[in-house]
């Protein structure tokens, strides 16, 4: 919203010729601006906006806030139109109210980002948080001020639980004017995927629930936006209540509903549930009405940011939020992984690069011509059993997956796994054991693997080099460096 300097001002309180009721809604009118602590600038591009568009009966984009504004000036809140909605502390009008929606009613096409194959990819980086030490991805519980939530104290006096059996915990990537890059630098997939999400309501976490919890039937706070959740892990004996609907999520398969209805969820299942969440501006607000919501959202944020400062309770969002930061210590200390989920980031298994080429042969489609089967016991599926960097073959345990967004570009995971299937023979000291195509098996030095087009297997740290048409290859020597061809990238996991 435009905050230009030569936006009207604000009116006065009465003027010569003003009736007492036109005096009473200026009077309303300033009143409801203040509730929201806008600045100078920002009163006065709001003020304009509410004069041009917003009062204007024949601008049906903006008839949602219009009616809205109407009646917080009248000091009559909007009633909501679904009984499971009573109780939801701001109701926009004219907006459908429904429990549960699905994903291609939201604005953008999110079936097409929200595909099998980043969902794997959220999967993976967000196992890789159990074991994960530092500050970005550390998880946190989720606390509320005592005036607004409805649980038991918390025992450490942080706030409020949100739980009366189990616990829940947060890793925050985006709580509006918050600051979580740490997080999202720890989950660059997810936050990926959140850049790319149109009409953003900026509110963005994963979500654990402990076997056993039960969050506690309660309203989100406005019915402005609509939850998107991605089951990741431990779904299993998860059921929600959205009003009188019934959500029982599988993993991987992303479901929406309205958080203003009244709602709660019970997880029995034998291991911690995680799942993506994020919020999406209703798809019936229009672009100006989402404008005008997020400028007067934001800066009544800002403002109890500032004041949570001088609070010295310290029983407000802002300072329970950032006192929970520092709770709990590592994520493994909480979480309770599925076996299968174990065997994903166990330590022996963990993934150490992820190795990203443009052209490589190995890769799914990639060199076309290829029938290589390169046994790196490193190679491991993560979540999938097939092999899709081999057409046609199905012999090692290994995941090539897209990046989001990325049109060109695989993410390839190499770990020291043991248990992962071999094409010939099992790794030597001196080595590791590849087949390629009909030629048999060649032992290359350790850490030194090229791969080729026509499927040979290249020593790359030879005085020769790598052959010419050698697509990609990586080298990785004992201390965990490595050097690359020029279509081929690796990065530390």
């Amino acid at each position: 919203m435009s905050t230009s300097s030569d936006s009207d001002p604000a009116p006065a309180a009465s003027s010569p010729g003003m009736d007492a009721t036109e005096s009473l809604v200026l009077s309303r009118m300033r009143e409801f601006l203040d509730s929201f602590h806008l600045g100078a600038l920002q009163r006065a591009a709001v003020q304009r906006f509410v004069q041009r568009r917003v009062a204007d009966p024949a601008n049906t984009k903006c008839d949602r806030v219009r009616k809205w504004l109407m009646a917080c000036i009248n000091r009559r809140p909007p009633m909501p139109s679904e009984t499971a909605q009573v109780g939801c502390p701001e109701i926009i009008p004219l907006l459908k109210a429904q429990a549960v929606w699905d994903l291609s009613e939201l604005p953008g096409d999110l079936e097409s980002l929200i595909t099998p194959d980043v969902v794997i990819s959220l999967r993976e980086e967000l196992l890789r948080l159990r074991r994960r030490t530092g500050e970005g991805g550390r998880f946190q519980p989720y606390r509320s001020p005592s005036a607004v939530g409805s649980g038991p104290a918390a025992s450490d006096a942080v706030g409020r639980e949100a739980t009366d059996t189990g616990h829940w915990n947060v890793l925050y990537l985006r709580l509006h004017t918050e600051d979580f890059s740490a997080n999202r630098d720890a989950c660059p997939v997810a936050a990926d995927l959140l850049s790319r999400l149109e009409r953003s309501y900026d509110h963005a976490f994963f979500s654990a629930l402990s076997p056993g919890a039960h969050i506690l039937k309660h309203h989100g706070p406005t019915n402005k936006k609509l939850r998107v959740h991605i089951p990741l892990v431990g779904v299993e004996g998860t059921r929600m209540r959205v009003g009188d609907s019934w959500i029982y999520p599988e993993e991987g398969v992303p479901y929406v509903f309205d958080d203003s209805f009244e709602h709660e969820v019970w997880h029995d299942g034998p291991a911690t549930r995680i799942v993506l969440i994020f919020d999406i501006w209703h798809p019936e607000l229009s672009t100006e009405e989402v404008s005008l919501l997020t400028t007067l959202r934001n800066s009544k944020l800002r403002f109890e940011k500032l004041q949570s400062q001088h609070d010295s309770s310290g029983d407000n969002f802002f300072s329970i939020i950032e006192r929970s930061r520092r709770l709990l210590n590592a994520n493994s200390d909480w979480w309770v992984a599925a076996p299968e989920d174990e065997e994903r980031e166990d330590p022996s298994t963990a993934t150490d690069l992820i190795i990203t080429g443009r052209n490589c042969a190995i890769g799914a489609g990639g060199g076309s011509s290829s029938s290589a089967c390169v046994s790196l016991p490193a190679l491991r599926a993560g979540s999938r059993e097939r092999d899709p960097l081999v057409s046609g073959r199905d012999r090692l345990g290994a995941s090539a997956v897209p990046r989001v967004g990325a049109s060109s570009g695989w993410d390839f995971r190499v770990s020291p796994s043991a248990s992962a299937p071999v094409a010939a023979s099992a790794s030597s000291a001196s080595g590791l054991a590849a087949t390629v195509g009909g030629q048999g098996e060649r032992q290359v030095p350790t850490g030194a693997i090229g791969f080729e087009g026509g499927g040979n297997v290249e020593d790359p740290s030879s005085a020769s080099g790598p052959s010419p048409n050698c697509d990609n290859y990586f080298v990785l020597n004992a201390s965990g460096s490595s050097t690359l061809s020029d279509n081929a990238s690796v990065g530390p996991n």
